[in-house]
């Protein structure tokens, strides 16, 4: 059985993306990935080296996706505390 890291670069190598694309083009096809999935899609990142600012950008991203109230914007709440 491969690991999450495996599945992702061979699936990486036959899927088609425009040359121009940024770092990110990935974090939405994760964003879908479980829970516990995820999480070991990204210990196996760690383990392979890969910059801890694309593991951050993608955590950030899923966590957007799945926790109420990320994107709201935080800016009334804080101005009335003066």
């Amino acid at each position: 059985m491969q690991s999450p890291g495996e599945c992702l670069v061979e699936w990486d190598k036959h899927r088609a993306r425009p040359k121009n694309s940024s770092s990110d083009w990935w974090y939405e096809d994760v964003s879908t990935l479980s829970l516990p999935l995820y999480k070991r899609l990204i210990s196996v990142m760690e383990s392979r080296g890969i910059r801890q600012e694309i593991i951050a950008g993608s955590l950030a991203f899923y966590a957007k996706k799945y926790l109420p109230g990320l994107n709201r914007r935080q800016g009334a709440s804080e101005s009335g505390s003066v």
